[in-house]
């Protein structure tokens, strides 16, 4: 005989009787195992037979009733949930979650250098015990109050959510008030009181619960039920609810526990929820730890838990199976592209069974100095390059790369019917020639100048509309680059009327200190916080004599050079003067501007500092990362992925007289960036050393773009400041809006930076689940895509099928394409089909990926 289980939620007011009235429409005339209450307001019920709807529909009608729900552990889902961790951080969401940090939180240092390691290594939360369920009544039990401080002081100060055990449901409210997500331990999965409490706490903390060392994964299933019935209880839509597989203790003494990898899918396939390894308890031992996180990797894991510490040898708790910061950090790279390979490699079979649309069989010699240096290094490291890229792919590509838009079906078509050998070289010179080009060149640049009405950044809508224009302006010009470098570091004048005066408004600190900061990362793609303090005061120096004034217009500032100004000693206590960053000293003579001093180093100085940097950033805007990585920490002991590609780039640019085209064209035309997007090898720094080309997600302004290009619609942004400045006409382009401030619920959706740090890491392309929602079913695309002019007429043309492969993907499609989509058009009529066809072509991978 089946049973099925109830679970009736009860409003906190509800009357007494209402719950009785329930237990007697169900059956129960008086107290029965079969029937249980759980306080604050839930009462589960397992009947013999399945409820008619009729029944259910009475039970629903009862005074103070929430909701009724069968069986809620998941299993009626079809979309796995992703879980919001706080700060953006979203678990779940086709992007591995990695949790970092100590097994007990030691003490401020501790945790501090911790949580510091963790987040430069690119964890997405740090994770630490307060609270420690010890099998010794001797050994260290934790901090209590003072570990959750100290913990959730180090978290911020990161950026990292915090995740830390709870160990008693009296304790809840204490450890909640610290911790972004509860943990609840395998000693306490059976817990009944403690896991629904967790799930009802009023602060709805999402929780992360781990498997018990002897659980089974039904027993597992049921515990998250009870987290999810708290949850229900207390109204909340969404489960916020992570397992954990941790490993379960068997018969082997080699191994702490063993990881039970084959729970990862299964957990995953029932309930529809994250699931998060912990090698570090599996393997109890920390040589053995990157090995168990590679596996439960590709078996589909959602997230890693690690256990790190700056001195493993000396952790109070666990130090055996923690890990040191090398080891660390080689772990988080190499898991990280692990994912990277298995999702290409997927890519790669699919596009192979269908005869690849992606690759050519055009030559695959070097044909530039980029593509010499570039093949010499994979050569060096045993790596295999991809062969050339498709037409239909670089035609996306170029169109993409350069202009930010996408290739109009026509285009794309006559590209690939032209025949002709050059036919590469002449696309790229005639996208470089177009207006587009300064446009979407001017978003990147208004990225880093910071280009942003209100705060923090606080330029006011008239001074970004005048400054947005200069900067488009100026590249559409071919202003060279050393004359755009020096006008911005020495400007004055009215925010209004001289628009380049804003570079020196456009910080949050204006302190000279704040505006050597800016300067050096805009034009040195470098982070002064790690230089010596001297050579921070004398680059500081540099701006001590940058003054501002309000005028009678409003919001109207005068930036200007104040001779008056002492240069000051600054926190190095050395006298005024200027220190470069290369450590030379140069005095400044009175009444002259020491900004002109760093000026002019910064254009003249031997290992062309500025132009390295102007190249690594186009080589990342053209590929996804740069040649030094990460693109704003160029540094000496930052090395290159390739030894001397940089600096030959920038002989090119100096020899062009600082005209960015030069370098954009000579990228573009090389083998190296018309590489195919398939991997030849397996090894994560195929990647890495550009053996192949790296897919990534369009940028949000890029992506609404190309749906209103495709759809003939448009879209509507707004600012928080009402003011005429701030208007913006129907049909303005995303990559064209001047302002920051300026959004759409679309743009925040897809991670348009907020441009408040000039940092590329302020812009975030990663997918999660609610992006991936909007896509399929959202009433904003779908009305698109049903009533846009642009697509009805395409969808009612002769040729439907291979316009809207021309028109998403700029190529037709492969014989296999059409068969299936020839399979489908017998269930439909053909404009139901076209509009099916259109649908699942916008929510692909390769309408979605720069590739």
């Amino acid at each position: 005989m089946s049973m099925t289980s109830i679970a009736v939620c009860f409003l906190h007011d509800a009357p007494a009787e209402s719950v009785q009235q329930c237990l007697s429409l169900l059956g129960f005339a008086g107290p029965d195992p079969r029937w249980r209450w759980h306080p604050p307001g839930l009462l589960t019920v397992v009947l013999a037979e399945t409820p008619t709807p009729e029944l259910l529909e009475r039970v629903r009608r009862l005074a103070g009733l929430r909701s009724v729900v069968e069986r809620s552990n998941g299993q009626g889902r079809t979309t796995r949930l992703g879980v919001d961790l706080g700060g953006g951080v979203i678990a779940g969401a086709g992007r591995l979650c990695i949790v970092a940090g100590p097994c007990s939180v030691e003490g401020r240092t501790q945790i501090e250098e911790i949580a510091a390691l963790a987040a430069e290594n690119g964890a997405d939360a740090v994770r630490g015990g307060a609270f420690k369920p010890r099998s010794s009544p001797y050994s260290f039990g934790g901090l209590g109050e003072a570990g959750l401080e100290l913990l959730a002081a180090a978290g911020a100060r990161c950026g990292l959510p915090v995740v830390t055990e709870v160990l008693d449901a009296g304790d809840l409210d204490l450890v909640a008030r610290y911790a972004d997500v509860l943990q609840i331990g395998s000693r306490n999965m059976h817990n009944s009181t403690l896991l629904f409490r967790a799930g009802c706490h009023a602060r709805g903390r999402p929780v992360l619960l781990k498997r018990g060392m002897a659980a089974t994964l039904e027993e597992t299933r049921l515990a998250a039920e009870y987290v999810q019935l708290g949850r229900l209880c207390a109204g909340f839509d969404e489960p916020r609810l992570m397992l954990c597989e941790r490993g379960v203790r068997t018969f082997e003494p080699e191994v702490r526990f063993a990881l039970d990898v084959a729970a990862i899918p299964l957990l995953q396939r029932t309930l529809q929820l994250p699931v998060i390894a912990d090698p570090s308890h599996a393997a109890g031992q920390r040589d053995l730890v990157e090995p168990l996180a590679r596996a439960a990797v590709a078996a589909g894991a959602d997230g890693l838990l690690i256990e790190v510490h700056t001195d493993p040898d000396r952790a109070w708790s666990d130090g055996a199976q923690t890990l040191g910061p090398a080891a660390f950090g080689s772990l988080v790279r190499h898991v990280r592209a692990l994912v990277a390979v298995v999702a290409l490699l997927m890519v790669s079979l699919t596009a192979r069974a269908q005869g690849s649309p992606f690759e050519s069989s055009g030559p695959t010699a070097a044909v530039s100095r980029i593509d010499a240096l570039v093949d010499e290094r994979l050569r060096q490291l045993g790596l295999e390059a991809s062969p050339p890229c498709s037409d239909g792919v670089f035609v996306r590509r170029v169109h993409l790369a350069v202009l930010g838009t996408l290739p109009t079906a026509a285009e794309a078509r006559a590209f690939l019917a032209d025949d002709e050998p050059d036919k590469r070289s002449r696309l790229v010179d005639a996208v470089l020639d177009r207006p587009e080009f300064a446009a979407f060149q001017a978003m990147r640049w208004c990225d880093l100048l910071r280009v942003k009405a209100e705060f923090p950044i606080n330029l006011w809508p008239n001074a970004v509309q005048a400054y947005q224009r200069w900067i488009e302006d100026s590249l559409r010009r071919g202003m060279p680059y050393d004359q755009f470098v020096r006008t911005l570091l020495l400007a004055t004048g009215s925010n209004f009327r001289a628009p380049e005066s804003n570079f020196l408004r456009a910080v949050a600190d204006r302190t000279p200190a704040g505006l050597a900061k800016a300067s050096a990362l805009t034009f040195l793609g470098a982070r002064i916080e790690s230089w010596p303090q001297e050579r921070r005061d004398g680059l500081a120096s540099c701006f001590a004599q940058v003054a501002y004034k309000s005028t009678l217009e409003w919001k109207e500032e005068i930036v200007f050079f104040d001779p008056t100004r002492p240069l000051g000693a600054g926190k190095s206590g050395r006298a005024a003067g200027v220190v470069l960053p290369d450590g030379s000293t140069q005095k400044v003579e009175p009444g002259a501007d020491p900004r002109i001093a760093f000026t002019d180093w910064l254009l003249q100085e031997p290992s062309h500092w500025l132009a390295r940097s102007l190249c690594n950033r186009i080589w990342f805007w053209l590929f996804g990362r740069g040649v030094v990585h990460e693109v704003d920490d160029l540094r000496a002991d930052n090395e290159a992925a390739v030894p001397g590609l940089l600096e030959h780039l920038a002989a090119e640019l100096l020899a062009a007289q600082w005209d960015q085209k030069r370098v954009f064209r000579e990228i573009l035309l090389s083998a190296t960036w018309q590489r195919s997007p398939l991997p030849r090898s397996r090894d994560a720094g195929a990647a890495v050393h550009f053996a192949h080309y790296s897919i990534r997600r369009l940028e949000a302004e890029v992506l609404i773009d190309a749906i209103c290009q495709i759809t003939g619609t448009s879209e509507e942004y707004s600012s928080p400041i009402p003011e005429p400045f701030t208007v913006i006409p129907p049909g303005t382009r995303a990559i064209a809006l001047a302002d920051g401030s300026t959004t759409s619920a679309f743009l925040e959706l897809f991670g348009r930076p907020p441009r408040d740090l000039g940092l590329a890491s302020e812009r975030n392309d990663r997918p999660t689940a609610e992006q991936c929602l909007h896509l399929l079913n959202s009433s904003h695309v779908r009305k698109k895509l049903e009533s846009g002019p642009a697509i009805v007429r395409l969808l009612r043309s002769g040729n439907a099928l291979d316009e809207l492969y021309l028109t998403f993907l700029s190529r037709f499609p492969t014989a296999a394409e059409r068969d299936a989509i020839r399979r489908h058009a017998t269930a439909g009529n053909p404009r139901r089909v076209a509009s099916d066809v259109a649908w699942a072509l916008l929510n692909s991978a390769e309408f979605l990926y720069q590739h």
